[in-house]
């Protein structure tokens, strides 16, 4: 299944001893390590986060310590955003395709060259389209 996946399917492996791992495994994978990379604000966009989602019929979400993401940060707020969404799964039946969704932009903005701040406002119309719409 790794050797040749379908093109409709991504795997994810999670492991907290990558070096267990057999090298042809880690070889066809993309690593991508969630553990506790945060940021110095990570209170804030947590609450920013939490308050948006527990608020959703107002629809209103404070964008501020979002705006004006530049390349070098974008990495930073996504992998903060998906630890937020990693904290929820057991508590929140949505949280694991909002995480599904932050990695493959993730992977796009980082190999694709996309635009920081599009991605990052794609993320918040993604999150907030999974939690106000049923």
């Amino acid at each position: 299944m790794l050797e040749e996946p379908p093109s409709n399917v991504q795997i994810i492996l999670t492991t907290d001893r990558a070096e267990k791992l057999l090298p042809t495994i880690v070889s066809r994978c993309k690593i991508i390590n969630l553990a506790h990379k945060v940021l110095k604000e990570d209170g804030e966009v947590e609450s920013l986060l939490l308050n948006f989602i527990l608020d959703k019929e107002k629809g209103i979400f404070n964008q501020k310590p979002f705006n004006k993401i530049d390349k070098e940060n974008v990495d930073k707020l996504i992998e903060q955003i998906i630890l937020f969404f990693r904290k929820r799964l057991s508590i929140d039946s949505k949280a694991a395709n909002v995480i599904k969704e932050i990695i493959r932009l993730k992977t796009l903005v980082t190999n694709n060259n996309l635009n920081p701040q599009l991605t990052i406002d794609h993320i918040l119309i993604y999150i907030m389209k999974r939690y106000t719409i049923n």
